[in-house]
């Protein structure tokens, strides 16, 4: 159960960092924290119009690692449930 916590904060570290990157590439004439701190839904409201192409790549692209990570977690999720010994649980009332 906390691996979940675990991977949840491991993305959104992995998404930050990425996004942070992308944006001073994408983006060089915007700083990446105004972006950030305005978030996905008003930065649209608060930038200038020929930014907001350049700031959805930067997340498109930052998306990326984060369906690998969840793809290989599910994968090795799915290889600890094959190993792990099946037991039957019963229910005391």
């Amino acid at each position: 159960m906390m691996g979940g916590t675990f991977f949840i904060s491991a993305a959104q570290s992995i998404f930050s960092n990425k996004l942070v990157t992308h944006l001073k590439v994408n983006v060089p004439e915007i700083d990446p924290n105004i972006v950030i701190g305005l978030g996905a839904t008003q930065f649209r409201d608060s930038l200038p119009a020929a930014a907001i192409p350049g700031i959805l790549l930067s997340y498109i692209q930052s998306l990326h690692p984060l369906f690998i990570l969840a793809t290989t977690l599910a994968g090795a999720a799915t290889l600890v449930s094959l190993i792990a010994k099946w037991e039957r649980i019963t229910l005391r009332l």
